[in-house]
């Protein structure tokens, strides 16, 4: 086995004097035979846009999130739409791309062809987390001419950023229409209930729970109501007997009187009878 030896100053210098041909030819025609190569093939220039994806700025446990659609799912349908003939036709038609294809191309391959130009390439999360959607995604748009490319990138973006609105838009009229009609429902039972209350309540007026306080002060006045006019009985009844007793007398001493002869005196004498109530005070002689 023999050992590798240094190659001195000496060495390379005897090389570029045996190879001093070959690299001269190389300087000289490398370049010209570079840039001739790339003279074969066209230029391409890529454009490119960033979209980032904000999230809920408000915690889900104050506000519930309208959009449920998983994020990446619902990146992926927008992507599906705007890379459909519809949307990608007009474009082709504005830019007039793809000029010497379309002699010879329909559009559903010149479509194809705009289709394999433009490549949306999601973000993937700097930390990993639960939460594995896509913090937003890469645009990029690559045809022959720059400033057609970054016009149908920015076109691009803009169709995305249009879709994206345009569906949460669509999403939180459909559910704004739902809850205006639950609360038109419970607005109608509502009232549906209102009204049967007010029927049970003059059906049961008094006898509802709410009333007892009222009842029992109700019952009170009546109470004492009562006590006064059971007083005032009495009071009446021992005045009826009072005077019923006066008026037997006066109706006894009548009769005597009228009784007796002419001219004869009273056999009670001439002191007068009294008579006294809470109604009636009378004298007899």
């Amino acid at each position: 086995m023999t050992a590798k030896r240094t190659l001195t100053p000496q060495d390379y210098a005897k090389i570029l004097r045996r190879r001093w041909l070959l690299i001269v030819s190389l300087a000289l025609f490398g370049p010209l035979v570079g840039y001739g190569g790339s003279l074969a093939f066209h230029s391409r220039y890529t454009s490119k846009s960033l979209l980032l994806i904000e999230s809920q700025r408000i915690p889900e446990s104050y506000v519930k999130s309208l959009i449920s659609e998983d994020l990446n799912m619902r990146v992926s349908n927008i992507e599906e739409h705007i890379l459909s003939r519809t949307q990608l036709q007009p474009i082709i038609e504005r830019y007039g791309l793809f000029k010497e294809a379309s002699r010879r191309n329909s559009m559903e391959a010149l479509v194809l062809m705009l289709q394999k130009a433009i490549e949306v390439t999601p973000l993937k999360p700097m930390v990993r987390s639960r939460d594995e959607t896509v913090p937003g995604f890469e645009i990029d748009v690559t045809l022959d001419d720059p400033r057609v490319a970054q016009q149908v990138c920015s076109d691009i973006a803009s169709m995305f950023v249009e879709a994206d609105i345009r569906q949460r838009s669509q999403t939180a009229q459909g559910t704004t229409n739902f809850l205006q009609g639950q609360l038109d429902d419970a607005k109608r039972s509502l009232d549906e209930n209102d009204v049967k209350l007010a029927a049970f309540k003059r059906k049961y007026m008094g006898m509802l729970p709410e009333d007892a306080q009222t009842n029992m002060n109700l019952l009170n006045t009546l109470d004492t109501q009562l006590g006064a006019a059971t007083q005032a009985v009495n009071r009446a009844a021992q005045d009826k007997a009072y005077t019923e007793t006066v008026l037997a007398q006066q109706i006894q001493a009548w009769e005597i009187t009228k009784a007796l002869k002419p001219g004869s005196t009273s056999p009670l004498g001439t002191s007068p009878i009294p008579c006294r109530s809470a109604s009636l005070t009378c004298r007899i002689t």
